[in-house]
């Protein structure tokens, strides 16, 4: 029994290992080693498991000084090159100011995570992304704090997941070990770790619920920690379809720095699966959750918003109705959504015109062509045919300007009016290409033009182009 007891570090760590595949098709493990109990285990237990089966994985130890503890730090830096040269693993270590660093809003706990992380994707680059791992050594003790902490912020499903274990190239080969069963495989392989005195402190909010919270769970609860790792497991898989659903059901298309739902099908969605679909593109966006007001607010916007309207939240999201359309992005996008404008100015010329714009690539033909009548003369839809004698004069291909006017069934209306009594996109807006011959604005690709009719039916020109713009969408 005391052997079988002494061999479930190993087991359970094995067994964590092949049912979520982290070892496959590997060839890089960086394992994060602060040289605490947790890492230290990791490292040794990796070290030997990667010698026992002959795999060929190099294995790296990066630890990450953060300046927080004077000597102290510096003498964690040391232990844990020296544990690493004893046992001939790789050591890649780094001295970071984690104080002088912090960014504007962010705890201590934040900026150190921050820059840990930082430090782990910098070091392993030169691997590569596929086949390199990160391992951490984040274990059910963590797991159990985690979810407390999510629980108390008023978190979800998602929240109850507690820390995965996996996440991309990321890896945590202990989730399932209690944080006993570690101290016991330490003691075991007579391994050396070093304790943060940081630790002990109830500066921080994990250290409290460690310290007060968690042993007396435990203690009344002796199988709290699996049965935990059993309910984190079973929400994170009810978390994934639920979101999957959202996405399916609100027509989510997200791209690198924007996302866009379906207004008509969003609204017909419940509420929970609309806000599901709002955390899904802030947190692809952000890396950081909206808030439930926001998720509220957002939903109310999508279901009464006449023409453009948008709210935004502390994270930086923006949640954009308009029309048929939502599109959410952050603040530091919206610039990048007015470049998208087709701002050349370009002059024209007969045969095939290629204009590449931040909103893609427009084919612009201009072929001499005959007229049958003046019905001829005006736009349709993404075509229009001219005199020959514009291009002579030199049409120029430009983005709209504040004040453009256009002639259109006998009427001249401002440009800004035309697209939004269209109900055209903005980001669409900015990308449609103006036709201006001598200062006046002669097409608008998707609008009819009349303002070539009256020299037509005088008669004053002989020869004319027909003008066809290809690769636009109006959605």
């Amino acid at each position: 029994m005391e052997k079988n007891k002494s061999n479930t570090f190993e087991n359970t760590a094995v067994s964590t290992i092949n049912k979520y595949g982290m070892l496959k098709c590997t060839h890089t493990v960086a394992v994060g080693f602060s040289n605490g109990a947790d890492s230290t285990a990791l490292l040794h237990f990796l070290n030997e498991y990667i010698k026992k089966n002959a795999l060929n994985i190099k294995l790296l130890a990066l630890h990450l000084n953060h300046c927080l503890r004077g000597v102290e730090s510096d003498n964690d830096q040391l232990s844990a090159a020296s544990f690493c040269k004893k046992h001939g693993i790789e050591f890649i270590t780094k001295s970071a100011d984690v104080k002088s660093e912090m960014l504007k809003g962010e705890s201590i706990e934040m900026a150190a995570r921050r820059i840990r992380y930082n430090f782990f994707r910098k070091a392993t680059q030169k691997y590569g992304y596929d086949g390199c791992k990160t391992a951490t050594a984040h274990n059910s003790n963590d797991n159990l704090e985690t979810v407390l902490m999510n629980i108390s912020r008023g978190s979800g499903i998602k929240g109850i997941g507690g820390i995965s274990p996996v996440n991309g190239n990321l890896i945590r080969p202990l989730i399932n070990i209690s944080r006993i069963e570690i101290e016991r495989y330490c003691e075991k392989h007579k391994l050396n770790y070093v304790n943060d005195s940081t630790n002990k402190s109830d500066e921080y909010l994990r250290n409290k619920v460690r310290s007060r919270i968690v042993p007396q769970i435990t203690e009344v609860f002796s199988e709290f920690l699996p049965k935990l790792a059993e309910l984190s497991e079973l929400s994170r898989a009810d978390d994934k379809y639920l979101d999957s659903e959202a996405a399916a059901k609100s027509g989510l298309l997200l791209e690198n720095n924007k996302a866009f739902l379906d207004r008509a099908s969003f609204n017909t969605m419940e509420n929970c699966l609309k806000s599901r679909a709002i955390q899904t593109a802030s947190i692809h966006l952000t890396q950081k959750s909206a808030s439930k007001d926001f998720c509220i607010n957002a939903v109310k916007l999508a279901e009464t918003a006449k023409g453009t309207k948008r709210i935004s939240c502390e994270n930086g999201v923006i949640f954009e109705v308009e029309y048929n359309s939502i599109n959410i992005y952050t603040k530091n996008n919206i610039a990048n959504d007015i470049e998208k404008k087709c701002d050349y100015p370009l002059p024209l010329k007969i045969g095939v015109n290629e204009i590449s714009t931040n909103a893609g690539t427009l084919t612009v033909n201009a072929t001499k062509a005959q007229l049958c009548s003046a019905e001829d003369i005006g736009s349709k839809d993404k075509s229009i045919f001219i005199p020959e004698e514009y291009i002579k004069d030199g049409i120029t291909l430009r983005s709209r300007r504040t004040g453009d006017t256009y002639k259109t069934n006998r009427h001249t209306k401002s440009v800004k009016k035309l697209f939004i009594d269209s109900k055209l996109p903005l980001g669409i807006r900015e990308s449609i290409p103006i036709f201006e011959h001598n200062g006046r604005i002669i097409f608008i690709p998707g609008f009819k033009s009349d303002i070539l009719t009256d020299a037509f039916m005088c008669g004053k020109f002989e020869g004319f182009v027909k003008i066809e713009v290809k690769g636009l969408t109006f959605s």
